[in-house]
């Protein structure tokens, strides 16, 4: 078993499907993302063409692939970091092939965390805390508008 961590760009939404397990049938979640292998092309950080490509990751905890689904969308930046995962490498059958599919690495194991890593952070924005708690009474501190 390896630890892996890939980083990139989703190359679609994520999708879910149900699998036929020995326990009845699971609902999977898939995500499709480019891996960022850069070289330096001069003084500048470049995609390496050939060592990039396509990487599946399936999550096999339902309540984990929900909470994907509401939040990531295609084109996100963002890393997986898989612990006891295997890679297998998935290579589409004719009528794939047909449909443009092109073969991909699959990465499966267990804790996996998928997370949105920012690009470029241009403003941050903070509204007031709503205090719910034992002082409800006292206004949040700080300047508001």
């Amino acid at each position: 078993m390896i630890e892996a961590v890939v980083r990139g760009n989703l190359l679609s939404n994520p999708t879910q499907r149900m699998v036929p397990t020995k326990k009845g049938d699971l609902k999977i979640t898939e995500v499709v993302m480019m891996n960022a292998i850069l070289r330096k092309d001069g003084d500048v950080l470049v995609e390496d063409t050939e060592k990039s490509h396509p990487v599946q990751i399936t999550f096999w905890n339902e309540k984990q692939g929900d909470e994907i689904m509401a939040v990531f969308r295609s084109g996100m930046h963002v890393q997986a970091s898989l612990e006891n995962a295997y890679v297998s490498n998935w290579v589409p059958n004719d009528v794939q092939a047909a449909k443009g599919s092109k073969p991909t690495l699959d990465l499966r194991g267990d804790g996996v965390v998928l997370a949105l890593l920012p690009r470029r952070v241009e403003s941050v924005q903070m509204r007031a805390r709503k205090n719910t708690g034992v002082n409800a009474d006292v206004p949040a501190t700080g300047t508001h508008d």
